[in-house]
């Protein structure tokens, strides 16, 4: 899906906003949220990779406007870089294609060590 963000433009022809600095003043002044000035210039200078509800939400509060108003997203041919998970890393394919290749949990030896962090089980904590 080809993505069109023109927040850039539309902050600067809609709202006269040219600089993050000047966009960070005026979402803490509106909402109370402050967002690093590096967050915004990144997303004022290209689209983001992904976005955060609470940060559009703020754009959206103190401007009045809508996210269709700097954000155009058309349907189109996705293009396939090699199958990634939701934050970048590749994902992991299977080792087992079949549930019946797994092995019972009953096969696992439990151990009697307490957890990290210094949690015991119930057993240690009756001191049975």
């Amino acid at each position: 899906m080809p993505l069109k963000w023109t927040l850039r433009k539309w902050l600067a022809v809609m709202q006269d906003v040219y600089q993050a600095a000047e966009l960070r003043r005026r979402i803490l002044e509106a909402t109370g949220l402050d967002i690093t000035p590096q967050s915004l210039a990144r997303m004022m200078s290209k689209p983001p990779r992904a976005l955060r509800v609470a940060t559009i939400e703020a754009i959206c509060t103190t401007f009045q406007c809508q996210l269709s108003d700097f954000c155009e997203v058309t349907p189109g041919r996705v293009h396939k870089r090699g199958v990634r998970s939701l934050y970048g890393r590749r994902a992991r394919r299977p080792k087992h294609k079949n549930i019946a290749d797994f092995p019972a949990p009953e096969t696992f030896p439990l151990k009697n060590k307490p957890m990290r962090g210094g949690r015991r089980s119930n057993k240690q904590r009756s001191g049975n």
